[in-house]
Formats: structure tokens, C-alpha cells, sequence
């Protein structure tokens, strides 16, 4: 669900969803609808993880706020289908191990 986020003097500033991520409250994928969002950030979200873009993400850094960095990765061991292939001769695409 897409929540507004507003200044002291009611100014729509930000949008986000509104979640939880690893135990805090979260503000995912926050879009800048209005000014000063870093200060709202700051102010208003102490304790959450917040999503933000690049630009405003280096402003809250700037501000104080810490980087917190959450990937998914995914991994498939293909040595022994790789290897199942090359003894067939259908290796096909070559795979860089470790990449």
C-alpha cells in the first residue's frame, strides 16, 4: 500500500510502500514528490530502512544516515552438468567458473 509522506507544514514530500524488512519498519521504493525529502527522511524515519535513488541516497549518507546494502543472489553449480556436456560433446556456451 503507497503512503505520503508530508513536512510540518502538510507539503507532500515523499510516496513509498510501506513494509518491514530484517525486523524495522521499511519504506520501499520511495519517489521525491516534493522538496527537501533528506531532512524528512532524517527527521521522520529514524530507525527504518528506507529505499531510496541514488541521488537522495547520497544526500542521507551525507546527513549521517548509514548505508545498508540487501541483494538477492542466486547460484547454480554447473561443473557437473558442464562436465556431463563436454563427454557428450554438447558443451555449447563456454562458462567462466567463479564469475
Amino acid at each position: 500500500m503507497w503512503k505520503t509522506a508530508t513536512d510540518p507544514q502538510g507539503v507532500p514530500v515523499i510516496s513509498y510502500q510501506k513494509g518491514v524488512r530484517d525486523g524495522l519498519p521499511w519504506a520501499d521504493k520511495v519517489e521525491v514528490i516534493g522538496p527537501a525529502p533528506a531532512k524528512l527522511i532524517m527527521s521522520a524515519f529514524v530507525g527504518w530502512a528506507v529505499s531510496v535513488p541514488v541521488d537522495l541516497g547520497r544526500e542521507l549518507i551525507e546527513s549521517g544516515a548509514r548505508l545498508s546494502r540487501h541483494a538477492h543472489t542466486m547460484y547454480c553449480d554447473l561443473t557437473e552438468e558442464l562436465a556431463s556436456r563436454r563427454q557428450r560433446g554438447t558443451a555449447g556456451i563456454p562458462v567462466l567458473a567463479g564469475a
